[in-house]
């Protein structure tokens, strides 16, 4: 299992965001826009700003251990949603709130398939790429 997914928005075919040459990763909203869809997807996140970044925590006992980094780019726009040893479930809640396509285990190398797993999976499906 990766410690570190990397959500985004990308055209098809760009393969894991550590093989590019430049950023393929679409804008997705201001950091205020991003985290406050995500408040709405998991209810009670406490969000942290740290060394410039914005860090939201929780947990629901039930289903996820939640630990999510927004970053907002000079433009103001964060382009990545980081979650760490997540869930393919809370992956794929993120990904349908905030209609992103990609996931990266960028240690790996890899572009991951949150829909083709789940929770009770020891790793991670990969997906071929160029997708």
């Amino acid at each position: 299992m990766s410690f570190h997914f990397y959500l985004y928005r990308a055209p098809k075919g760009t393969g894991p965001m550590n093989a590019w040459q430049g950023m393929h990763a679409e804008a997705i909203g201001t950091l205020t826009q991003v985290r406050e869809r995500l408040d709405a997807v998991f209810p009670g996140l406490k969000w942290d700003e740290v060394a410039g970044s914005c860090n939201g925590m929780g947990s629901d006992p039930l289903h996820y251990y939640l630990d999510l980094w927004l970053r907002e780019e000079a433009d103001g726009q964060v382009r990545f949603v980081t979650m760490n040893k997540a869930l393919p479930s809370a992956m794929r809640a993120v990904l349908e709130a905030l209609a992103l396509n990609h996931v990266c285990a960028p240690e790996a190398g890899d572009l991951v398939d949150p829909y083709a797993y789940d929770d009770h999976d020891r790793y991670y499906a990969r997906v071929a790429w160029p997708d």
